[in-house]
């Protein structure tokens, strides 16, 4: 499934801004919500730590390259928005 994503050499191969998130990433939450998944497929799953929201997905399945993407959206939360995942993709977001 996810053989090397885990590993520390692979976070040696991210991006600088990967490794800073997730050292700055709270490790304590005030809030967890459901938002979305089916077993064995997918999950999104909603945190609130003092006063942010984290969105956090990710996909299981065959394929797909350890890469990654950093975008600044500016989003309508009334709306919400479409996000598509390659197969063992996953995606952040930071609610402020």
């Amino acid at each position: 499934m996810f053989k090397d994503v885990e590993l520390p050499k692979s976070m040696e191969k991210a991006p600088a801004y990967v490794r800073d998130f997730l050292k700055e990433a709270p490790s304590v939450w005030d809030d967890t919500k459901f938002l979305d998944g089916y077993p064995g497929k997918y999950v999104v799953l909603a945190r609130r730590s003092r006063g942010h929201w984290y969105i956090a997905g990710i996909t299981d399945g065959d394929g797909g390259n350890l890469s990654f993407r950093r975008e600044t959206l500016r989003l309508n939360v009334k709306r919400g928005w479409k996000l598509t995942l390659p197969p063992r993709g996953g995606f952040v977001a930071v609610v402020k």
